[in-house]
């Protein structure tokens, strides 16, 4: 089993979830979201960010469901290198 090269930095939540921007569905209706949303945040790697923002706002329990699940999608993708939360 291949392991991570503790050297290459992890790709961000949101330059992995701008890979979704022409997908279908509720993960592509986010990736669109973000891409046009300039108080998004940038560079964060902690899902209590993304979160704080969708909250303020005023995103509904689906939008934040659907963030959890992406969260936890590219924090499975990128193992260990990622924090969960």
């Amino acid at each position: 089993m291949p392991t991570e090269d503790p050297h290459v930095p992890v790709e961000d939540f949101g330059a992995w979830l701008l890979r979704f921007t022409e997908t279908d569905g509720p993960q592509g209706r986010l990736a669109r979201r973000f891409a046009t949303d300039p108080g998004w945040p940038q560079g964060h790697q902690r899902l209590r960010s993304y979160t704080r923002h969708l909250e303020a706002v005023g995103a509904d329990g689906d939008s934040m469901r659907v963030l959890l699940d992406s969260w936890i999608r590219w924090a499975t993708e990128h193992r260990a290198s990622a924090p969960l939360l």
